[in-house]
């Protein structure tokens, strides 16, 4: 009985084994030490395609074509070594395809403890791995046609790039001729909508972004008035061609440097302007900003906000307009146009600067977009604001209520008093009574009695001459040809184009007083190019586009004029005149022979003396100026390039060569040379006299440390420290008006680590110059203390 149970035991476990082997999800097969089959799962028939009864059989009949490796593998499995592989390609015999396997062998124990034979577990993962292939190949097809996108973004760039210099450039150089103010403002739109396109063609086009995937602000230090006053610009005409009233309602009091992307952020309010002058058709339009606290060491919370008079946006379909490519229905599309995309930029762009957009609508009424931004922020006005208005009473006369409230707002920053007027009526009454006033601001367009008709009759009634009775009439820029022969007839002092801006206000009411004007009162002062002593300096100009190189010789003419100028139109013709060059400015995609192979064979050609090489690139792509670097090159300009970017070239590459005349060897009305110059002072500090002459003691102290390190500086040649200390001794020698030690000062924060320059000899100049500034500064301490 014993005997029976146990082989009935023996038979049951050897059914248990073989069931659970033959009915495996997995492919699994057991063998003996001769590897024939003991045992196979259904699933090891399947993926091998294996028909009828193969117990006893051995794996190499079973399945033919297995390799040497098979052997080996098994062979050391047989000797108690286990193996096993993550991934293992084989195609059986009969197969058309390759499988993917991953597998694993153990060996199995009989009851003497001995090696019985092996194990085989294995999963079929071709599927996986040819998903997985076909995911790489579509990677790598995706990453190919990234690249191909890129060097086509890249190379358009450069191809936008390239006339927009000239647009640039040359609206640069008109603007710094003397121009009246309608073709002043219509260049400075020109110059600014040229600006405002390259700017966004920088982020659109900059293929590092792309590549990877996001868009990044570039946060820096921006004029918060400038930022808004431009993006106003850009519209202003668009408003005032509708016939629309355009409001620039910026306070005075709101600090006046942000840290912001100010490109993104003038996108921003250029777009919400542009769709409140598509959607409004009477009425008016405004940009505010105001705070929503004090500013604080941490920042101030600005808002942002664009209000219209237009057609107003239903509660219901408020939130459908921030969607893309959507409006509000589809009659506000047919009607109006455009592709419904504007506000959701705007709100992806403020979504990266912490905020969103928000909306206040009134059907038929208007809208009111606003946002809220955190800025780091700091106080302080344009230098080009005069503190010394010598005005003290003002008329404004304007039938726009929140024009009026505006203009006082920036009239009574600086302590002038202001009586309105809606209408020419009131104005006139207001004269009859013999009200007295400094200025009259006048708005041209005003129902019944229009500003010229007004104008006229004050000149005929109170005040016929403009001595008598200062105006500046406010009008919009369309209207310039219907009122400038009416404004040179009746002697108007200035005219302002709408909207007004603080800057702008308070320049023509300093130039009432203070600047001749004409009678008509267009003249502007064209800017004068800073001119250098440049007698021995020789340019080398290597550019093959026309436009650019033409743009380029003009303003090095306006700059240098007496600067001798070479020219080249590809690499290989300027390698046959760069020796004669004092400075070389270097175009980057050229014929023949582009601008990083010139360079490399220039450095490689030169002697011992190295000629600066400027990189001129429209290409201003990430990672350009290191390549220009590399090449040789010393410098990186990124097309469109002005006249100021060339002027602070020379400064920074040709100080050895040359004097900036603003501190080289003038003479003052005493004969002395232009060692001190105190009105530089005044213009940043004011005329408080106890200010000036706080800050000129405390300049005769910091005179003497830093000359006192700066010799000892020299004597131990230490080059890097020098230029810091020069570059200290320029920020304090330059706002004192020390122009002079200025200029010997710069001579220092130049100079180059293996630098050439005799640093005995030029201290020397620095010792000499202290003690005449020094000197100059104490004699008029002295005079001002006897005369109070």
């Amino acid at each position: 009985d014993d005997k029976k149970k146990a082989e009935q035991d023996l038979v049951d476990e050897k059914s248990r084994l073989s069931a659970f082997v033959d009915h495996s999800p997995a492919a699994v097969v057991m063998m003996d030490t001769e590897l024939r089959y003991v045992a196979v799962s259904q699933r090891w028939k399947s993926d091998y395609h294996i028909t009828g009864d193969v117990v006893g059989k051995s794996q190499y009949e079973v399945l033919p074509g297995l390799s040497d490796r098979w052997r080996e593998i098994c062979d050391r499995a047989l000797q108690g070594i286990s193996d096993k592989s993550d991934e293992s390609k084989w195609r059986p015999e009969g197969f058309d395809h390759d499988l993917y396997l991953r597998w694993e062998i153990i060996p199995w124990f009989n009851y003497e403890n001995s090696i019985g034979g092996i194990m085989v577990f294995t999963q079929d993962i071709t599927e996986s791995v040819l998903q997985r292939e076909e995911l790489e190949r579509a990677k790598k097809h995706a990453e190919q046609a990234s690249v191909a996108k890129s060097e086509f973004l890249a190379n358009m760039s450069h191809e936008i790039r390239t006339p927009l210099n000239g647009v640039i450039g040359f609206t640069d150089l008109v603007l710094k001729t003397s121009l009246n103010s309608t073709q002043h403002q219509y260049l400075s739109i020109v110059n600014q909508s040229a600006s405002a396109l390259l700017s966004i063609i920088n982020d659109i086009l900059d293929f590092s972004k792309i590549e990877a995937g996001k868009l990044e602000l570039d946060i820096d230090r921006c004029d918060l008035f400038e930022t808004c006053s431009q993006a106003a610009d850009i519209i202003t005409y668009q408003a005032q061609k509708k016939g629309l009233e355009m409001l620039l309602n910026v306070p005075a009091d709101l600090p006046r440097f942000i840290q912001a992307d100010s490109v993104r952020l003038k996108q921003i309010l250029v777009n919400l302007l542009g769709n409140a002058v598509k959607f409004t058709d009477k009425g008016e339009i405004e940009l505010k900003i105001m705070p929503l606290d004090e500013l604080t060491d941490s920042g101030i919370t600005l808002r942002f906000e664009v209000r219209d008079t237009g057609i107003g946006i239903q509660q219901n379909k408020q939130s459908k307009i921030f969607e893309a490519f959507s409006q509000e229905d589809a009659s506000t599309t047919k009607k109006y146009g455009g592709t419904g995309l504007g506000l959701t930029i705007s709100n992806k762009l403020l979504g990266l600067m912490g905020s969103k957009l928000q909306l206040e609508s009134v059907p038929a009424q208007g809208s009111c977009f606003f946002f809220d931004l955190f800025l780091q922020a700091e106080a302080g006005e344009p230098v080009v604001w005069n503190n010394h208005l010598d005005l003290h009473k003002a008329l404004i006369v304007d039938d726009n209520e929140n024009n009026r409230l505006i203009l006082r707002q920036m009239l009574k920053l600086k302590n002038i008093d202001v009586e309105e007027a809606a209408n020419g009526f009131e104005a006139l009454q207001l004269l009859a009574q013999h009200h007295k006033y400094d200025v009259i601001l006048m708005d041209y367009h005003m129902p019944y009695m229009d500003g010229i008709e007004t104008i006229r009759k004050i000149r005929e009634n109170f005040a016929a001459s403009p001595d008598l009775l200062p105006l500046i009439l406010l009008h919009s820029s369309s209207d310039d040809e219907t009122i400038q022969q009416a404004c040179d007839e009746l002697s108007v002092n200035q005219r302002l184009v709408k909207p007004v801006k603080m800057e702008d206000l308070y320049q023509s009411l300093y130039r009432l007083h203070k600047m001749p004007v004409a009678a008509n009162g267009n003249d502007i002062p064209g800017a004068e190019p800073s001119i250098v002593n440049s007698s021995a300096l020789t340019i080398l100009v290597v550019e093959d586009n026309i436009v650019n190189k033409l743009l380029a010789k003009t303003i090095i003419n306006r700059i240098a004029p007496d600067a001798q100028l070479l020219e080249a139109s590809n690499g290989e013709e300027a390698l046959e005149v760069f020796d004669q060059a004092d400075l070389i400015l270097m175009d980057i995609q050229m014929p023949v022979m582009n601008g990083y192979e010139a360079a490399k064979t220039i450095r490689e050609r030169e002697g011992g003396r190295r000629v600066p090489i400027i990189a001129l690139t429209a290409g201003n792509v990430k990672g350009e100026k290191e390549k220009c670097l590399k090449a040789g090159m010393d410098d990186f300009i990124a097309k469109p390039f002005v006249e100021d970017t060339i002027i602070r070239l020379f400064k920074d590459w040709l100080n050895p060569l040359l004097k900036d005349s603003s501190a080289a060897e003038q003479t003052d009305e005493q004969g002395h040379e232009n060692h001190f110059d105190l009105q530089t002072l005044k213009n940043y500090v004011g005329d408080d006299e106890n200010i000036i002459n706080d800050i000129l003691v405390l300049t005769t102290e910091d005179l003497k440390s830093s000359l006192a390190t700066m010799e000892v500086l020299t004597s131990e040649n230490n080059i890097s420290a020098l230029k810091e200390s020069g570059h200290k001794l320029f920020g304090t020698a330059s706002v004192v008006g020390l122009e002079r030690l200025a200029w010997i000062a710069r001579q220092f924060e130049y100079l180059k680590p293996k630098d050439s320059t005799d640093l005995k000899a030029l201290l020397k100049q620095l010792i000499s110059e202290v003690e005449i500034c020094d000197k100059l500064i104490r004699e008029y301490l002295e005079f001002d203390s006897e005369a109070r």
